[in-house]
């Protein structure tokens, strides 16, 4: 079971929000505004490092849709320092529209 930090529960419902967006490019004009908070960037470091370590189990199709991103998923857990973190988070923005909302269910089935 994957430790969720409150850092991380304070963000579930931005994640959410930015789920429902349809536009992709508003979408990732957010994620590139918010990537500038290192608590959101520790909030996204904290849902890739429990995939990387199996801590969220993921369905077939969900570690297919995933796979292409394996590297950017695997920096962005590995990234201590809050720079390091942005520019992950930065590089994988194609990444995000896939990665919140499967990390979201994940999530929610851990915390209720």
């Amino acid at each position: 079971m994957a430790n969720i930090s409150t850092n991380l529960k304070n963000f579930i419902t931005l994640f959410e929000f930015l789920t429902t967006i349809k536009e992709k490019r508003l979408q990732l004009k957010l994620l590139k505004q918010l990537s500038t908070s290192d608590k959101f960037n520790q909030a996204v470091r904290e849902i890739a490092f429990n995939l990387v370590n199996g801590k969220i189990k993921l369905t077939n199709s969900q570690k297919r849709t995933l796979r292409p991103f394996g590297k950017v998923i695997e920096q962005l857990s590995h990234a201590s320092s809050c720079k390091k973190r942005q520019v992950s988070v930065q590089r994988g923005r194609g990444l995000f529209p896939l990665l919140i909302p499967i990390a979201l269910t994940a999530i929610n089935e851990l915390i209720n």
